[in-house]
């Protein structure tokens, strides 16, 4: 195994009385190629896992009430087809604190820090396929039986998908952080939704008699997932060497899937459209068999 890796970013800060602005460049660039043998003798094994990608973010600040974060990745790889290998993917954050007003520092002395935040944005997924080039159709040669004739000849191992794209996740999240009594109370809880298109599924939808050798792929596959997680500690003092915290987390998460290629079930509760991901199925137990 051989594996570059290269690394850079250029960071820069300045305050301007009020306004204080931030901004940050970032790149990467991945090589990594095996050197055994490739065991397929398709040459494949031994072309270099190769991706590479350009971010920034520029920062906002605003008397340290309002916060403004703007960012984007572009990002490439090797796995799809020349001219399609790179994304765009853009977010966007905000954040206010509301307990830098004089009035609530006046007026609420046991609330030391609120804070409001919220971001919207998008991230793409290139490890859509164990295999590799997924968009190139693949065949091979061999030998046997054959529509009754004894022979040697090629048969396909895999069907290229047309217009193959990343996969792209939209994320959306709000929360808060809340202290209490000087930071001796610290809260943070968190909601979040997360809609993920163009997953790269076999096209099951397509009956037998269509003649495909091998099943196609494609991008058509659709789900969302959803939930909060949340946070807390506590910090008391016993003594100026004494001291205890209690630390606790929560978390409930939940997913279902918006569409799935796949043939008409002969019952509702078989089909993995509506249904969350790899639900378990099977009769509901009525009770044990007593008698």
């Amino acid at each position: 195994m051989r594996k570059y890796y290269l690394e850079s970013q250029l960071n820069w800060n300045r305050d301007f009385g009020v306004h204080n602005l931030g901004a940050l460049l970032y790149h990467y660039l991945q090589d990594e190629v095996s050197t055994f043998t490739d065991v397929d003798n398709t040459g494949v094994g031994n072309i270099p896992y190769r991706s590479q990608g350009l971010s920034a973010r520029l920062t906002y600040g605003l008397q340290n009430k309002y916060f403004l974060d703007l960012n984007f990745g572009y990002t490439g790889s090797e796995n799809f087809r020349v001219c399609e290998q790179y994304g765009f993917f853009p977010s966007v954050a905000l954040g206010w604190v509301a307990t830098e007003y004089d009035f609530m520092k006046e007026n609420l002395p046991w609330l030391s820090f609120l804070k409001f935040r919220a971001s919207y944005g998008t991230a793409g997924n290139a490890s859509i396929s164990n295999a590799r080039f997924p968009y190139q159709t693949k065949v091979n040669s061999h030998s046997g039986s054959t529509w009754g004739h004894v022979g040697s000849g090629i048969n396909i191992t895999q069907l290229g998908a047309d217009n193959l794209r990343w996969e792209v996740s939209l994320k959306q999240n709000a929360g808060v952080d809340i202290n209490f009594y000087k930071d001796r109370l610290k809260i943070t809880a968190d909601v979040f939704k997360d809609v993920r298109d163009n997953i790269f599924q076999q096209k099951l939808n397509i009956p037998g008699v269509a003649g495909y050798v091998t099943t196609p792929y494609g991008n058509v596959g659709s789900m969302y997932s959803f939930g909060t997680d949340g946070n807390f500690s506590y910090y008391q003092p016993i003594t100026k060497e004494i001291d205890f915290t209690v630390r606790g987390n929560y978390t409930f998460a939940t997913n279902y899937v918006n569409h799935y290629d796949e043939a008409q079930q002969p019952y509702e509760y078989l089909n993995r459209t509506g249904y969350p991901w790899a639900v378990q199925r099977g009769y509901v137990a009525m009770g044990l068999f007593e008698s």
